[in-house]
């Protein structure tokens, strides 16, 4: 690699440690100049520009893209940099789990999950030999885990190499980039347990507003979990431009929430729910994945 690099004017290599990702998210919320300085030789582009660097990530668990969910959410860390365009080569499972939808069960569509689909663009590039990677993947034996074992079993050997990039339009969606926290305490709330009931719960922010959500298609009985990200992204467009949004005690909630994780200044605490590490593979067991089999080309089309 260094051979090859010396021979080109065109091509730069930096390293980075995004496996302590979570950590310096956290430090740049003690000193918002902690990443950027660490990243100096990457000039900034404006969001609508072209990416302002590439970014080649192997990632072999879940928590690098929670990290990236929260960064982009936060606009904090190297996300200020631009919109960046990432190759990320993820296990099937992880693939899997951030693209499904209610239909997955609601073990596996998960705040991250809607989160993922309504902030990036992806693209699915191709598979990768699992074994080309290390460390390598921690196997599972179906013994152990009957349901779980149908998951993993999805394309055991390989890796997925998926494009991902932040949304071009993601600050019109929102009406501004400052409503991106409010987005992601909204589908965190709301998602907390999917079974709960869309028009009983927003009505504890805004009183009366079942008629305009029966209006908008939904029925008394429809549950979070039933919605797909592109409709809870609806969802939150409608609640957010409502005229009693501004003085709701959604964001107040929002509000108490991020004072007190900002007075505890617990890193451990910060990392699990802030930076949405908030759910364990293991949840998957009782999951309903007899639909989920076959390769990388059936999985991009669920």
């Amino acid at each position: 690699m260094n051979e090859l690099i010396k021979k080109s004017d065109r091509l730069f290599l930096h390293k980075y440690d995004f496996f302590s990702i979570w950590k310096r998210i956290l430090l740049d919320y003690f000193d918002e100049k902690i990443i950027l300085n660490k990243m100096r030789c990457v000039n900034p582009k404006p969001w609508n520009d072209g990416p302002p660097l590439k970014i080649f990530v192997p990632s072999p668990n879940k928590i690098f893209i929670h990290h990236l969910i929260a960064a982009l959410a936060f606009q904090k860390g190297f996300i200020r940099l631009g919109r960046l365009e990432i190759y990320l080569a993820m296990r099937p499972y992880d693939y899997h789990r951030f693209t499904c939808d209610g239909s997955a069960g609601y073990k596996l569509y998960h705040a991250s999950s809607v989160l993922f689909q309504i902030l990036f663009e992806k693209q699915f590039l191709c598979m990768l030999p699992r074994k080309d990677f290390i460390p390598w993947g921690k196997e599972l034996s179906a013994e152990k885990n009957t349901s779980y074992s149908k998951l993993i079993n999805v394309d055991p050997d390989f890796m997925y190499l998926v494009k991902i990039t932040p949304r071009k339009d993601l600050h019109e969606i929102v009406q501004g980039a400052e409503n991106l926290k409010a987005l992601w305490h909204f589908v965190r709330q709301c998602f907390s347990v999917r079974s709960n009931q869309v028009i009983p719960t927003l009505e504890k922010w805004i009183p009366g507003c079942g008629p305009r959500l029966i209006f908008n298609n939904l029925s008394i009985v429809t549950e979070f979990g039933e919605l797909s990200p592109p409709e809870v992204l609806k969802l939150f467009q409608m609640f957010s431009q409502w005229p009693e949004y501004d003085h709701c005690p959604f964001l107040d909630s929002m509000d108490t929430y991020f004072l007190r994780s900002y007075i505890d200044h617990n890193p451990e605490e910060m990392h699990e729910e802030e930076f949405g590490n908030i759910d364990d593979e293991d949840s998957v067991a009782d999951a309903d994945l007899d639909g989920i089999s076959g390769s990388a080309e059936k999985i991009e089309g669920i």
